[in-house]
């Protein structure tokens, strides 16, 4: 998310990355909860159903699989009914970096 934001800057793509304080806030606000809910859950929830079966040679733990599982849907719970009831955009009235980021999540 670091690395979007510097091109943005580098490249002077404000409106991927806007300059207003407050609209840059917003983009930070998601792309911040986005890493640690989203990628978080999503990576955990993989590790335990398909990397740590593999590593051990054995079934993922039905307790973890399911911890993890209630995780990722509350997290993308809060996406919808959150961050995507509030504007067309997950960070504001237009597409920014954070709207890469949320793409990014989605892709199955």
């Amino acid at each position: 998310m670091a690395t979007l934001n510097y091109l943005a800057d580098k490249h002077k793509k404000s409106d991927w990355y806007p300059t207003d304080p407050k609209e840059r806030a917003r983009v930070d606000e998601y792309n911040n909860w986005q890493h640690l809910n989203l990628r978080f859950t999503g990576s955990s929830l993989f590790q335990t159903k398909v990397i740590i079966p593999l590593i051990k040679q054995k079934p993922p733990s039905e307790k973890d699989l399911e911890k993890w599982h209630q995780k990722w849907q509350e997290s993308t719970n809060i996406l919808e009914h959150l961050w995507l009831k509030r504007s067309p955009y997950l960070a504001g009235q237009r597409i920014t970096t954070s709207d890469l980021l949320g793409k990014s999540q989605t892709i199955s």
